[in-house]
């Protein structure tokens, strides 16, 4: 796919229309929708991003990834109580990954920081 290795590349305005016309073509591709909203969420468009990751959590396959960014653009939109359930969220699938841990401290007011220090459990 010439989009997936325009996104490697960092060229995610240029890989967004490729994405939207395989897309087009064929609405069940959630690796092209996983694709599609990293591209968005790396160009900082997050509300843009939020239906494509939304409809992942909906119907796609558990991708941590997909958990991470879909707290990453609710944080940004102001929605940090509903992140930090996607950032535990991420965490569960992936324990190793540390990201999530990082994003989801800074959703915490300074005075929850401090009574809830590590927010995500490990299992």
């Amino acid at each position: 796919m010439q989009a997936a290795g325009l996104s490697g590349a960092g060229r995610y305005g240029e890989a967004l229309p490729l994405l939207e016309q395989v897309l087009a073509l064929n609405p069940g591709n959630y690796k092209a929708l996983d694709h599609q909203s990293y591209a968005l969420v790396q160009l900082g468009r997050y509300a843009d991003a939020l239906p494509a990751l939304e409809r992942l959590e909906r119907e796609g396959p558990l991708w941590a990834a997909t958990w991470y960014n879909l707290g990453v653009c609710l944080k940004e939109t102001g929605k940090p109580e509903a992140a930090l359930e996607k950032f535990r969220r991420c965490s569960e699938l992936d324990p190793s990954n540390a990201r999530p841990c990082c994003r989801s401290s800074r959703c915490w007011k300074r005075g929850e920081r401090r009574k809830r220090r590590y927010p995500i459990a490990s299992a």
